[in-house]
């Protein structure tokens, strides 16, 4: 191995050697020098705090950065039977037959913890006077496609009460929160400026009693926008 530096009495470059022939070549096989060694490992510890701190400047940049949700899909065919087959579920927040990945299950099991009946879910009757109770599982085997048919609507309607309506309203403001928190919308049904306005009718509306107003309404088929209005179909009524 040699060194090079230049001589002051010329500007030729001379070289010189580190050892002389008689030297014991054994000097040449040291071990690394500890210096090294920890400078390697602190530029190894330097590298993968860098890489650290890039990921989540990145991660950060992404959440802060403007995205658009991507669409569900959610359509589970024309009746119920279809919608069995396509092992949709019936979900009682949206009063509709949702395949799993457009429900959010801890959700829905929250908001049918808090219903009018002594075990906390939800009270449905056939008839606007409160005389015959539906299961929740009636009411879902009386779920529809669409609005096309008004004569099928009015047969298939059933009854609830408006608490359900105020909750349905507040819970679906966070489902819709919570899904596009996931990079997700809420099913088209309810994803449009619409069924916010139609909710915001409904919190806003203080002479309506709701614990004793009931209000009619409808199941539905899948998730589809289809030809709704804003998702609801609602009468009040006060039972005599």
């Amino acid at each position: 191995m040699f060194s090079f530096f230049q001589s002051k009495a010329s500007n030729s470059a001379v070289y010189s050697p580190l050892y002389s022939e008689g030297q014991d070549e054994k000097a040449t096989n040291r071990p690394p020098n500890r210096r090294w060694t920890y400078v390697s490992i602190l530029m190894g510890a330097f590298n993968v705090v860098m890489l650290v701190f890039i990921t989540i400047f990145s991660v950060t940049y992404d959440q802060n950065a403007t995205f658009i949700p991507r669409k569900l899909e959610c359509d589970c065919g024309d009746t119920v039977v279809e919608a069995k087959v396509r092992d949709c579920q019936f979900d009682v927040l949206s009063l509709s037959w949702l395949p799993p990945h457009c429900i959010d299950a801890e959700l829905t099991a929250e908001f049918n913890s808090i219903g009018d009946r002594s075990d906390k879910q939800w009270l449905f009757w056939l008839d606007q006077d409160w005389r015959e109770v539906l299961t929740t599982e009636e009411v879902g085997m009386r779920a529809i496609k669409s609005t096309q048919d008004p004569i099928q609507m009015e047969a298939k309607a059933f009854y609830t009460t408006w608490r359900f309506h105020v909750a349905h309203c507040s819970y679906y403001w966070r489902k819709d929160f919570r899904m596009r928190a996931r990079g997700w919308t809420s099913e088209d049904r309810y994803n449009r400026e619409s069924h916010i306005q139609h909710c915001h009718d409904v919190f806003m509306d203080d002479k309506t009693n709701i614990n004793i107003t009931i209000t009619k309404a409808n199941a539905w088929i899948g998730g589809d926008r289809s030809e709704l209005g804003n998702g609801h179909d609602h009468h009040h009524h006060h039972p005599q």
